[in-house]
């Protein structure tokens, strides 16, 4: 059953009041009306029925059991993807019809649980066991793909890696995914996810613009140089740190040109804090992370830069007793890289100890010094961990 079948509106529920929202015949009978004209009155009656109208939510124990669709956790029955009711009909009707475009909102609950407590679908299980195209964003594509798989009812057609392209250098699609429409016809979606966030300061209008010009640019090209599928519409999936953003998000897409939007539909997703463990599969895992096990994260961004920025850690070769400022060293620039650098000891840098928490000072104690060299063919100095060092030379 697919949200894209306006027949599985029926099974979008209040989690207070187990009658349907929205009945189906109502819903085909208005539906074209709502989105010619822009009239919200034909609404009004299923507006108050709703006891709570911007938080329907789409996760009656019952439905998650059965179908196992629109739910992202299972724990004590708080398994949470929620949107407003227009927002969902929004994302049915521009999926159904090429033209139409539109900006939707769907988010997610994780309460905190930690990235194992997750039940990934086969298709968020693949992504996670192959290689993308590089960059940070391994993470965010794969929540992506467990969210629409379960809210829309597709399938992970392609993979970043498997889709074929006429040009290369040019912008790319993420995954795509597949659906039949109601005339049980075979349909392909591409969708790119990117993540709107501000590095330093505040997220603002211009970076707003800045990002949606630059994505919605890169999907209408994506998709005019895939050639090993045929593309029925694409999907833009922007994460965004806390409603703040999502709504400068909205604001700068409203004002868009009706070139950039095209037929794309955006969807603004936010989640809320989710516990540093990341899944067996993940290529991402590191030893680094025993102590960081309990640790809950802001958001799902702050994670997800975290995690990229990690490093497995490797074997240690050399003892740090052994090495002395003056020292010429053999080292790997990046860990796991096949190549090989030369460079003299310019100091090492040994962690201050930590004053308060017992605990902190365990493990600043147990932290590997970092390394100051100044390679010999460019003469730059940069610090390095001890199980960088591959041997002591002369």
């Amino acid at each position: 059953m697919s949200l894209l079948n306006s027949s599985n509106l029926n099974s979008i529920s209040m989690e207070s009041d187990s009658k349907p929202c929205f009945d189906c015949d109502s819903f085909e009978k208005t539906t074209t009306t709502f989105f010619e004209t822009g009239n919200l009155s034909c609404f009004k009656r299923e507006r108050e029925r709703a006891q709570e109208w911007h938080h329907i939510i789409v996760s009656l124990q019952q439905y998650q059991l059965q179908q196992r669709q629109m739910c992202l956790l299972r724990q004590k029955q708080q398994q949470l993807v929620h949107s407003t009711s227009i927002d969902f009909m929004n994302l049915s009707v521009g999926l159904t019809q090429r033209k139409k475009n539109a900006l939707v909102r769907i988010n997610v609950k994780c309460h905190g649980q930690s990235f194992d407590d997750l039940l990934w679908s086969q298709g968020a299980m693949k992504m996670l066991g192959l290689p993308n195209a590089g960059g940070a964003s391994m993470l965010s594509e794969v929540l992506s793909c467990e969210v629409m798989e379960r809210v829309l009812g597709v399938e992970l057609f392609k993979t970043e890696m498997e889709v074929s392209y006429l040009f290369i250098n040019q912008p790319m699609t993420d995954y795509l995914v597949k659906f039949h429409n109601q005339q049980n016809i075979l349909l392909c979606l591409g969708v790119s996810v990117t993540r709107a966030y501000a590095h330093k300061g505040r997220y603002t209008k211009h970076d707003a613009h800045k990002l949606l010009t630059k994505k919605l640019f890169g999907v209408t090209s994506s998709t005019r140089n895939i050639i090993n599928a045929k593309i029925w519409k694409q999907i833009l999936h922007i994460w965004c740190p806390n409603g703040k953003v999502a709504n400068v998000v909205r604001r700068a897409y409203v004002k868009l040109d009706d070139d950039y939007k095209s037929n794309t539909m955006v969807v603004l997703s936010i989640i809320d804090s989710i516990r540093f463990l990341p899944p067996p599969t993940s290529k991402l895992i590191s030893s680094t992370l025993k102590n960081t096990n309990n640790y809950i994260l802001p958001n799902f961004y702050v994670k997800e830069r975290t995690m990229s920025t990690l490093e497995t850690k490797g074997e240690i070769k050399v003892d740090k007793e052994q090495l002395k400022v003056g020292q010429t060293v053999v080292y790997r620039p990046v860990g796991g890289a096949e190549t090989t650098s030369e460079g003299v000891i310019k100091e090492i840098i040994i962690e201050p100890e930590i004053a308060g928490d017992t605990q902190k000072k365990v493990q600043a104690s147990e932290e590997q010094p970092r390394i100051l060299i100044k390679n010999s063919k460019t003469g730059k100095e940069t610090a390095y961990k001890l199980e960088n060092i591959e041997s002591i030379k002369g």
